[in-house]
């Protein structure tokens, strides 16, 4: 048997692997908030626990999956990576 995916889990595709975003999170005024303290140094810790519910705890594990060349993955390629998802999150 498959298993089920989390209430308001939402498939994305980047650079032809798949990867999950929670929509619901998305939607949350409370991650709306810490999302827009993104720049400001003092509240960055709130800005990657939103990222963390937004990707259900696999921020880290994705940053993983993103490196290249055996390197970390960089801000640039993170970006990127951010992008599809809420562009896939607006689509759904």
């Amino acid at each position: 048997m498959a298993a089920k995916r989390p209430e308001g889990a939402l498939e994305f595709e980047f650079d032809g692997k798949k990867y999950q975003i929670n929509k619901k999170a998305i939607q949350s005024m409370k991650v709306q908030r810490a999302m827009a303290y993104d720049g400001i140094p003092e509240k960055m810790h709130e800005v990657w626990d939103a990222m963390d519910e937004i990707f259900d705890g696999k921020t880290v594990e994705y940053m993983d999956a993103l490196g290249e060349d055996g390197q970390d993955c960089s801000a640039e390629r993170w970006g990127a990576f951010f992008q599809a998802a809420m562009e896939a999150a607006a689509k759904n």
